[in-house]
């Protein structure tokens, strides 16, 4: 992390696009250290904070529309041909995309909080042929999601930036992972219920009318 941070003071919001951007894609960056970190600089007045999350949020899009760029040319016929050597059967596939195709738009603002998930989805919405548009649309508006906070409380926080930069990793984990467990909830489990498949489709319509 020094390294980082000793890159970050020299090339300031290049480093922050150039590394958000490398991270999504291959290399294991601490990325939201380097987002806090970014809005520290920008409590001591090296950076601007407006302008860090921009950057961020550009690097994590280029670095998602690169993912989905490269799914989309391994293609499904390779997964469909090899993914048994990463434990996905030709069915499971087949059910993974089509629920996919259909929930894919509001996944892809949720799983920008969880590490490995957000690496992940990008490639399988290339492979599964989600609309590049609205892939586009909701990885823009979940990197600036994403990008904000980190950036923010590490402006507010300042020097102690370091010390709360795990606690708010791991609240915003949580709270990500509970709105999956209740995005889950209502859209595969509530098929079992009147009551509850009747409140889910409601609520996928107002999701539905806020994420168009």
């Amino acid at each position: 992390m020094q390294q980082v941070m000793a890159f970050m003071n020299e090339y300031g919001y290049w480093f922050l696009f150039l590394s958000m951007a490398t991270g999504m894609i291959i290399l294991p960056l601490p990325l939201e250290a380097i987002m806090g970190y970014s809005g520290y600089l920008s409590f001591e007045g090296d950076l601007d904070w407006f302008t860090c999350v921009l950057a961020a949020a550009a690097g994590t899009f280029l670095g998602m529309i690169v993912n989905y760029w490269i799914g989309k040319k391994l293609g499904y016929g390779f997964f469909k041909k090899y993914g048994h050597y990463f434990f996905l059967k030709p069915k499971t596939l087949d059910k993974l995309s089509d629920w996919f195709l259909k929930y894919g738009n509001k996944l892809l603002i949720i799983v920008f909080f969880v590490p490995g998930a957000r690496h992940a989805i990008g490639f399988f919405a290339g492979i599964t042929k989600f609309p590049a548009r609205t892939y586009a649309i909701c990885t823009a508006l979940g990197s600036l999601i994403w990008a904000t906070p980190f950036i923010i409380i590490g402006k507010m926080i300042g020097p102690g930036w370091m010390l709360y930069h795990e606690e708010v990793k791991n609240s915003l984990y949580i709270t990500s992972m509970v709105l999956l467990v209740v995005f889950l909830a209502f859209f595969l489990a509530g098929k079992t219920s009147p009551r509850v498949s009747d409140f889910g489709f409601r609520l996928r319509r107002k999701l539905s009318k806020l994420i168009r």
